[in-house]
């Protein structure tokens, strides 16, 4: 038998148009732990990643952005002055939630109008009132039951109660810590409230980040695409698959992408780089050492490549600078270049991810949820955007950003976007910066 009191509000059950609303609230609960607890043990797996607490902490950043789906990096960002406080913060979230869920929760089902409706006669979902005095009770609008929390046409679609329980995650998170947590808001002052501020809030101030519920509400709802949205998010082949699929070999979590003239395309992961060949759907030279097997002159530990569709050089970028590389003959610069500075103007360094466009006429390059365009008719990139906003470029609903590598596809024409150990693929043919 349950142990949370679950109460309907008098005229609740008159705009609460699902025939159970005690059963709804119950499976959103025990939905929300499950989610909760996968969460908990991936992020203390990540903190043990290092060995001894304060030792390791490259190895325990490596797991961090190695984690499912890049996850925790996309939604809480990484706080370098203090790395291990921000983990312990991220691990006590989900910590919280499970036990306060296990104690019990207090849960009030109100109506949408009259003096009984509190807050949710402004529209909203949810609201947590008590702070950490009542940290186990809170209310729900029948916003929350009706609310189609996605456009049925949308390819991330999930089933509701994943939306449902990624909100309960978000209002006990309002109670947690000394002084309650907030809806945050960003640095133009506007509060935190869906995926586009959470991505931005999560590069821009990633301590806070680890404390906003939306980041945290966010970051569950995604876990799930994940797993539910496999034609969306398509997991890469092991070396081996029979039959060979599409990058069937290729390494998860590799360093940067790139074209090669000789129809091949190459992925780079540290020291090592791998060979793919489109017309067997698999890797046909793996692990090879970048310097010593090819690629001469090539730095390891990319961040970015692209094949340059003007002068037909490869172009490597690794923090602030850039290797130009000439087929047949190796790196053809003295020495490293600083990019926007020596070239690519406009371009900042720590660049995620390159893409040249299918008709040659510009370059994105990703920053976290940014990115730019680099226009290659006048050598100059354009401001920073993000990727959610729905500009002339901002059309990428269902991309996230933090990607570790991307790739034109010349074989299929789908610019394809490699996150940890996935892919996802998407068709900017009707794109122009004109």
């Amino acid at each position: 038998m349950s142990n949370h009191r679950i109460k309907l509000i008098r005229q609740a059950d008159a705009h609460i148009d699902v025939g159970n609303p005690v059963a709804v609230v119950e499976e959103a609960i025990c939905t929300c732990r499950e989610m909760c607890v996968s969460a908990s043990k991936e992020i203390s797996d990540i903190r043990l990643a290092g060995g001894a607490v304060g030792e390791g902490m490259d190895k325990v950043k490596e797991a961090y952005f190695n984690s499912e789906g890049r996850s925790f990096p996309i939604w809480f960002g990484w706080y370098e002055k203090d790395p291990d406080r921000a983990l312990r913060r991220i691990e006590l979230r989900f910590n919280e939630i499970i036990q306060r869920i296990d104690k019990g929760l207090n849960v009030r089902c109100r109506p949408a109008t009259g003096r009984r409706a509190r807050r949710c006669d402004e529209g909203i979902t949810a609201f947590q009132s008590g702070g950490i005095s009542r940290p186990r009770k809170f209310h729900l609008c029948p916003e929350w039951f009706n609310k189609k929390y996605q456009d049925d046409a949308h390819r991330l679609k999930l089933d509701k109660k994943y939306y449902q329980a990624s909100v309960i995650a978000h209002e006990l998170c309002h109670a947690i810590g000394a002084f309650g947590a907030p809806d945050f808001k960003d640095a133009s002052g506007n509060k935190v409230y869906g995926e586009v501020r959470s991505l931005a809030f999560a590069a821009a101030d990633p301590l806070n980040a680890v404390r906003s519920p939306e980041n945290v509400e966010n970051f569950l709802t995604y876990r799930e695409r994940i797993r539910q949205k496999p034609t969306d998010f398509i997991r890469m082949p092991k070396a081996g698959t029979t039959p060979a699929l599409q990058w069937t070999g290729v390494p998860a979590n590799v360093d940067a992408a790139i074209n090669h003239p000789n129809g091949k395309d190459y992925f780079f992961k540290g020291d090592r780089y791998w060979r793919y060949d489109h017309s067997i759907h698999q890797v046909d030279k793996a692990n090879a050492k970048i310097g010593q097997d090819g690629w001469a002159g090539v730095p390891s530990n990319l961040d970015a490549a692209i094949l340059h569709p003007k002068n037909g050089k490869a172009y490597f970028f690794k923090g602030n600078q850039y290797w130009r590389y000439k087929f047949g003959e190796g790196v053809d610069i003295d020495r490293p270049r600083t990019i926007g500075k020596d070239g690519w103007a406009g371009m900042d360094g720590n660049i995620d991810a390159a893409i040249v466009s299918k008709d040659k006429s510009h370059a994105l390059f990703f920053y976290g949820p940014y990115y730019r365009v680099f226009n290659f008719q006048t050598d100059t990139a354009g401001a920073l955007m993000n990727l959610r906003t729905t500009t002339r470029w901002g059309q990428f609903d269902y991309l996230y950003g933090n990607f570790n590598a991307a790739l034109m596809n010349e074989h299929t024409g789908h610019e394809t976007f490699f996150t940890s150990d996935f892919y996802q693929m998407d068709d900017m043919a009707g794109y122009s910066i004109a």
